[in-house]
């Protein structure tokens, strides 16, 4: 539901109002201004007398001309994404190698359409705070776009990010999340994840004592998802304090994609499986055997030490209970640190 009405009924003034107790007040009678052409009505508001925005904030809106009464545009309301106004302080911006979204070097997207070309493949990754927020933004090559209607704007990627804030001290959980496959190099443990995707976006810690991952209620709830289409960019918002002490341009990140899946097999936590072959919903190329990765993209610069095909594909091919191995068994994340370009 709309919060702000802005109103125009001719000559060079807006009248703003706001809800109060289920009705329209009016605010201000001087708002902002407006100029008629010939055929083009164009109006100016000060953006600080709708909110208080940031970059990636999002701005919905909607026209109603009377004596119609119709609402444009027809399908809903506009959707604008407030862009970057220089209040971020980017500490980590890593370029992706373009058209590396194949995991070890074989994976091949699933059959149906919904998944375009691209849509896995990571263009660059940044991590930047401001006095508020721990931000994280990906974007792709191809489009974010949303074909099964989730409530955050994305419906088939998964973003993780692994948050280590004393690396090389070799505390917190090696392991990645369930299904994800992966694990963190020896010396390195991860506190936070940040676990991205259209409806169960969650913030995970670290159990001190077990290394398992729980649920941070107060933070998932607090985590905001921002879909700038223009950018193919998602941008991820978490309180900074929700993070303790520390100061963020001294921790490590990991982050990988991985493809949403709201029906996944028994013990993976919500990403798609890869198999042998490609089907409709999942991806082929795949081993015959019980721990390869799930990662699609892991994000490291094009200009690292290794390929990601090299770092996705070194792992022990294994049989059995998948629940009998530990980090050693899985491929080996590299971690990022501030001011990685």
């Amino acid at each position: 539901g709309a919060n702000k009405f802005v109103e125009w009924r001719g000559g060079e003034t807006l009248e703003l109002y706001q809800t109060e107790e289920e009705s329209w007040v009016m605010i201000n009678r001087d708002a902002g201004q407006a100029v008629m052409g010939e055929d083009l009505v164009e109006i100016s508001i000060p953006l600080n007398l709708l909110g208080d925005f940031s970059a990636g904030d999002e701005i919905k809106l909607a026209l109603m001309i009377e004596p119609d009464g119709l609402l444009y545009p027809f399908g809903g309301p506009a959707n604008l994404v407030m862009p970057d106004l220089g209040e971020i302080n980017i500490i980590l911006r890593v370029t992706d190698p373009i058209g590396d979204d194949y995991g070890p070097g074989t994976y091949i997207y699933p059959k149906d359409p919904v998944f375009k070309d691209s849509v896995f493949d990571v263009r660059t990754f940044e991590v930047g705070y401001d006095a508020e927020n721990l931000v994280l933004t990906f974007e792709f090559v191809g489009p974010v776009e949303n074909p099964w209607g989730s409530p955050n704007g994305l419906s088939v990627q998964t973003l993780d990010v692994y948050i280590d804030k004393d690396p090389g001290m070799g505390t917190g959980a090696r392991l990645l999340l369930p299904g994800r496959n992966a694990a963190l190099p020896e010396d390195y443990g991860w506190e936070y994840a940040i676990w991205a995707e259209g409806w169960n976006p969650q913030v995970m810690q670290v159990d001190s004592e077990t290394l398992a991952p729980i649920v941070y209620s107060e933070a998932s709830s607090s985590m905001r998802i921002v879909v700038d289409a223009a950018r193919n960019a998602v941008i991820v918002r978490v309180p900074r304090h929700f993070f303790g002490e520390g100061n963020p341009e001294e921790w490590a990140y990991a982050a990988v994609v991985l493809g949403q899946e709201g029906f996944p097999s028994q013990g993976v936590w919500r990403v798609r499986d890869v198999e042998p072959e490609p089907a409709q919903y999942r991806f082929g190329g795949g081993p015959e055997d019980i721990n390869h990765t799930r990662i699609i993209d892991l994000v490291y610069p094009e200009d690292g030490d290794l390929e990601q095909a090299s770092i996705l594909s070194d792992y022990p091919s294994l049989q059995g209970s998948i629940d009998a191995l530990g980090p050693d068994d899985f491929v080996q994340i590299p971690m990022l640190y501030p001011n990685q370009q």
